[in-house]
């Protein structure tokens, strides 16, 4: 019984930093919006973007921002918030908008350098990093690419052409009034890039707290007694247009509880089933099943989606398959460059699609989204595809010399 209390423990604390990086989003989000971050992406969007565009520069914005933070939640948070306000505005389902805002940001939550999940992948099983990102683009490149066709393709016929321009006058007419609208008050979302720059992510989310406090007081005029309320409970906007306050009312810490108990919970049950060896059956099954490379990654990928499914948690999911399966990756000389990968492949890029998981509750939360976004988050189900394909024709599935994990 104290090995599964103390393994529910140490899983509980790995998860502390996500949690505190999930408070500040939550907070920062306030304080954008208080601030006129937020409101000014938005009012600049809706007078230059194209509404037969804005699904797939959404994408391309949510990429962008996903692989300067390194953090899915960042992303989906800022960059998406401001979107999903852009694009439902001018009509676009907000199913199709929020896919493409989930998949962007998974996109660098899989490919970045700075994210968690990248550095997990790698170091469990004992790749360079950045020979796992060099891994990865093999198959998150071309569903990338895929994915900007399709959004571009069904951008073009879902935008409403019911939203009359009289609609989006009248909402850039409401912020206006409402903030002072200018281009430097966008300067507080860009400072995330210092997470760019290697800075550890809490010091790159504390420093643009400040800025971005400093923004509002400055330009908005916000007295320091506001932001107390923002930080608590978010920004409520009494804009007196139902459209406009549907958008801009979020953030504080309010707003993370859902998510944060389910991140604890996911982490807890992965913990117990640890100590409980209930996992090794599934493994001992796998190990059995595999005799050759195609085998090896196919397996690799239905272990990461057992996991997931089973514990809502992505972390689970790259490190139990990655520390079981790495020992014969190895024995079948297969680089494990191809593990790191799989992980992720299945792993990161799944969790989104698991109505249980703590993504699905942020997501679900932050962009008041319900599961109708699942059949659009392309990415998440392209890059898998192109998993298997190199599985199948073993194209990309590198093989050591030795043990030595290096392709040749």
């Amino acid at each position: 019984m104290d090995l599964i209390y103390e393994n529910m423990a140490l899983l509980i604390q790995r998860c502390t930093i996500s949690v505190f990086v999930l408070l500040l989003v939550n907070i920062l989000i306030g304080i954008w919006m208080v601030g006129g971050a937020i409101p000014s992406l938005i009012y600049y969007g809706l007078a230059f973007l194209s509404p037969s565009f804005i699904v797939p520069f959404t994408f391309l914005l949510c990429v962008i921002m996903s692989l300067f933070t390194g953090t899915s939640f960042g992303s989906i948070a800022t960059m998406g918030v401001a979107l999903y306000g852009v694009g439902i505005s001018i009509g676009v389902p907000a199913p199709l908008i929020v896919g493409a805002i989930v998949s962007g940001a998974f996109f660098g939550d899989k490919m970045s350098p700075m994210s968690d999940t990248t550095n997990l992948a790698a170091a469990t099983t004992g790749t360079p990093l950045y020979s796992h990102v060099h891994s990865m683009l093999y198959t998150t490149l071309p569903a990338a690419i895929l994915s900007l066709i399709l959004y571009t393709f069904l951008g073009i016929q879902h935008t409403d052409s019911t939203y009359s321009s009289a609609t989006v006058n009248r909402i850039m007419t409401v912020l206006s009034k409402s903030f002072d609208i200018q281009i430097i008050c966008i300067i507080p979302l860009l400072l995330l890039i210092l997470s760019f720059l290697k800075l550890h992510v809490m010091i790159a989310m504390s420093v643009t707290l400040i800025v971005s406090i400093l923004f509002a007081v400055v330009i908005q005029d916000v007295p320091f007694s506001l932001f107390e309320s923002c930080v608590v409970s978010g920004y409520l906007s009494h804009s007196g247009y139902f459209l406009v306050d549907e958008i801009l009312s979020r953030g504080g810490i309010a707003a993370s509880v859902s998510s944060i108990s389910i991140v604890y919970f996911s982490a807890a049950m992965g913990g117990a089933l640890q100590a409980c060896r209930i996992l090794d059956v599934f493994k001992d099954t796998l190990l059995r099943l595999i005799h050759s490379g195609t085998s090896l990654v196919l397996s690799t990928l239905a272990f990461c989606y057992l996991m997931v499914c089973i514990t809502g948690n992505q972390m689970l999911g790259i490190v139990i398959p990655g520390i079981a399966l790495t020992p014969l990756y190895d024995r079948l000389h297969i680089s494990r460059w191809v593990l790191s990968r799989s992980l992720e492949d299945a792993s990161t890029i799944g969790v989104p699609l698991i109505p249980w998981s703590a993504a699905f509750a942020f997501i679900s939360s932050t962009l008041d989204a319900d599961m109708s976004y699942i059949p659009y988050a392309f990415l998440c189900y392209l890059v898998p595809m192109f998993s298997v394909l190199y599985a199948v024709t073993g194209l990309a599935v590198w093989h050591t010399e030795n043990k030595v994990d290096k392709p040749t």
